[in-house]
């Protein structure tokens, strides 16, 4: 099921809250999604991102596991839970989930910009290298 237009306006001003770093306003944002539409899976990852933003990593690491569970395809959904278990301090889950992400980024030919953002992630620090890229 498809996001509403307003909806989707929603979710697209919450993620340009959160490129300016202001988390407080893409939460009022992402309230203003309608009840059914805050299962949709654009809706949960930026939820992740917001929790992540926010040091509410056990909200990132419960949706993201529920997300990797269910649509393990989904490269990203693996990436916050890397991070998550990263500063959760569960260091196996978050090599795994990081493995997993780019195995999933890597059935749509999109490895590399996930090594990249991995690379440029505090949280995956010393779970991923320039040097494993051939950098």
């Amino acid at each position: 099921m498809a996001l509403s237009a307003i909806d989707q306006y929603h979710l697209n001003a919450a993620e340009g809250w959160l490129d300016l770093d202001e988390p407080v306003e893409a939460a009022k944002e992402l309230e203003e999604i309608s009840f059914a539409s805050r299962v949709d899976v654009d809706v949960l990852l930026l939820r992740c991102r917001l929790y992540l933003a926010v040091h509410k990593a056990e909200y990132t690491f419960d949706i993201a596991t529920t997300l990797t569970t269910q649509l393990p395809e989904i490269a990203e959904a693996w990436f916050y839970l890397a991070c998550a278990s990263s500063r959760l301090g569960h260091n196996d889950v978050a090599a795994t989930a990081l493995k997993k992400c780019f195995l999933a980024a890597d059935r749509d030919d999109r490895a590399p910009e996930w090594q990249q953002r991995a690379l440029d992630a505090r949280d995956l620090e010393g779970y991923w290298c320039s040097e494993q890229m051939g950098i």
